[in-house]
């Protein structure tokens, strides 16, 4: 079965700038159950991995956040100069937020990957 879809195209046919012109076009036919299983097959594994590099993202990011703050944490108490003091400390508050909030956002990108499995 055919649909008709309204497709607003610009027309630059004539030289002088865009103008609107509707046109009509069928939509995409019925797919048979074996062609719609490939097609959903495939969409679900794209999104399997982007979950996977969403995962690898995340370990990527709290392994080096975690370095940091290990780092800056234990560093030697012969190189604290007062000059350097403040920034340690904002470093020391700033990068479990930054880990805290990354963390959050790739869980959250990975909710939705499995959403968007889920709908298919």
């Amino acid at each position: 079965m055919f649909f008709q879809t309204l497709c607003v195209r610009r027309d630059t046919s004539k030289g002088l700038g865009f103008r609107a012109r509707a046109t009509l076009f069928p939509a995409m036919p019925e797919l048979d159950p074996l062609d719609r299983y490939r097609l959903v097959r495939s969409q679900v594994e794209h999104e399997d991995n982007l979950v996977s590099q969403r995962l690898s993202w995340f370990l990527a990011s709290q392994s080096f956040l975690f370095t940091a703050y290990a780092i800056t944490l234990n560093g030697p108490i012969q190189l604290h100069f007062q000059n350097f003091e403040a920034q340690e400390r904002l470093l020391m508050h700033l990068l479990p937020m930054v880990a805290i909030i990354s963390a959050a956002l790739i869980w959250l990108s990975i909710i939705a990957g499995f959403r968007a499995m889920r709908a298919l």
